[in-house]
């Protein structure tokens, strides 16, 4: 499931059960898509610590340092359409 608007994504997930099988990759690149259509530029992330990574294969550079959002360190970051 991703969720978002014309310039960000708000949430991915992909079930555990389904990990490392490229679902996220095809989700993240059919958003991509669609806000291209949109003419979006860019497109923006707040990950957690622990999906950075995935971001970072998908293309998403970090933008600033870790912010705590209700005490949860999130990774700002962005992709350039």
């Amino acid at each position: 499931m991703i969720r978002g608007g014309k310039n960000g994504i708000g949430n991915l997930f992909v079930h555990g059960k389904f990990h490392r099988r490229g679902i996220g990759q095809k989700l993240v690149k059919a958003f991509e898509a669609q806000a291209r259509k949109l003419k979006s530029k860019r497109l923006k992330v707040r990950s957690t610590v622990y999906a950075t990574p995935f971001y970072q294969s998908v293309g998403f550079k970090k933008t600033t340092g870790l912010h705590n959002f209700r005490r949860h360190p999130l990774q700002p970051m962005k992709k350039v359409l």
